[in-house]
């Protein structure tokens, strides 16, 4: 849990058409919110209280990237984001035999 916590908090998913067209990417390491300072004590409820907000106002987040020197902002509006349940699903051999795949 220490080291956890010694890594930061990190961008787990970036989903096409939010926060990965604006430059975020999976593995970033998050250093503020709208100026609210992302430490060792923060926790990842604080964060996703920082991140929501009225749809159309805009946040700014301040991160880290393994390998690129310097921190990074990027300043982006918040949206609704919605998520499929079903990423994707398929049938696996011949129709009649009623087997599939569901991710």
């Amino acid at each position: 849990l220490e080291k956890a916590r010694e890594r930061g908090i990190r961008v787990v998913s970036a989903f096409e058409g939010y926060a990965y067209d604006y430059g975020m990417r999976v593995g970033d390491k998050l250093l503020s919110i709208d100026g609210n300072d992302i430490s060792q004590k923060t926790s990842v409820e604080q964060v996703r209280n920082y991140l929501r907000g009225e749809p159309g106002t805009e946040v700014t987040i301040e991160f880290e990237r393994d390998g690129v020197d310097g921190i990074q902002t990027v300043t982006m509006p918040r949206t609704v984001v919605q998520i499929r349940d079903v990423k994707l699903a398929t049938l696996v051999g011949r129709p009649e035999d009623g087997i599939g795949y569901i991710q």
